[in-house]
Formats: structure tokens, sequence, C-alpha cells
């Protein structure tokens, strides 16, 4: 049985951000650049995307707001990273319910 209330509802709240900031082929580049980089200035991932810097930093709003990455000003730069330990819970409780809901799906 599903579970109920505000908890379950933040769950599937966050889950629902994190596919649809991945869903996006920008942001899983960024993501894969913030992964391989570690953490770099707002503007770093501009130079391998070849977008504007302001869609840049929409799309790395995006990736803050779903929690897999996160942005600390330092003087005038904003530096970002990725959060592993977020994305991997995020990651590994979306795949464990989507294969709990393929098992108790009738075929």
């Amino acid at each position: 049985e599903r579970a109920r209330g505000p908890a379950a509802h933040r769950a599937w709240a966050d889950r629902r951000a994190y596919y649809r900031a991945r869903g996006d082929g920008t942001r899983r580049r960024i993501g894969q650049i913030l992964a391989s980089q570690g953490d770099c200035s707002r503007t770093g991932p501009v130079l391998g995307l070849r977008i504007a810097r302001p869609r840049v930093a929409w799309h790395m709003r995006r990736l803050r707001r779903a929690g897999i990455i996160t942005t600390v000003r330092k003087g005038r730069e904003v530096r970002c990273s990725i959060e592993r330990e977020r994305f991997g819970q995020l990651h590994e409780r979306g795949y464990r319910e989507s294969m709990l809901h393929a098992l108790n799906s009738p075929n």
C-alpha cells in the first residue's frame, strides 16, 4: 500500500523535481560537467555548452531547486557543486519505486 500524508507528498514532489531537472539534455550536461570538474563558478559550464549565460543560470536554478546542485556566493562569484549524496538518494528512491510499481502492475 502507498504511503499517504505530508511526508509522502514531499517525497513525491522531490522525485518529480528531480526527474524534471534530469529530463533536459542541457541540465544533464551541466550535471556531468559539475560531476567531472568538482565545484566551479556558475559561468564555468558555459564554456562547453555554447549557450548564453542567462540560460545556463536558468538551468542551474532548476537543478538547485531539485536538490541536485548547491550554490554558494563568494563575493561576486557564485560557486556550484553537485550534491552527490542527495543525487544518489533521489535516483535510488525513484528506481526502487519504479521497480515496485512494475512488479505490482497487472500485465
